[in-house]
């Protein structure tokens, strides 16, 4: 036979929903998924910043035939260009 239709309301006896606690492990999870997001785009505009400055060093290296290890330019600007997958 036909079914009575269902009545989309919630019954009677349902609790409220809880508000969401933000525990020490939620607040811990949330900084291990924001923290490396925030890491890589401060290593790619931190390269993007110091990649012209370290190509025209060793650019400018290798017009007088020094080695590029030679260039005029700090070791952590070289290393982070190098770290930066894009650059």
């Amino acid at each position: 036979m036909t079914e009575a239709p269902r009545d989309p309301r919630p019954p009677e006896s349902a609790e409220p929903a809880q508000p969401v606690e933000f525990t020490r492990g939620f607040i811990a999870f949330i900084g291990a998924m924001v923290v490396p997001a925030v890491l890589a785009l401060a290593i790619f505009l931190g390269a993007w910043a110091v990649s012209g400055e370290v190509y025209a060093a060793e650019a400018a290296a290798e017009e007088t035939g020094a080695a590029e290890e030679n260039a005029e330019v700090a070791g952590w600007k070289q290393s982070l260009v190098g770290i930066c997958p894009i650059h």
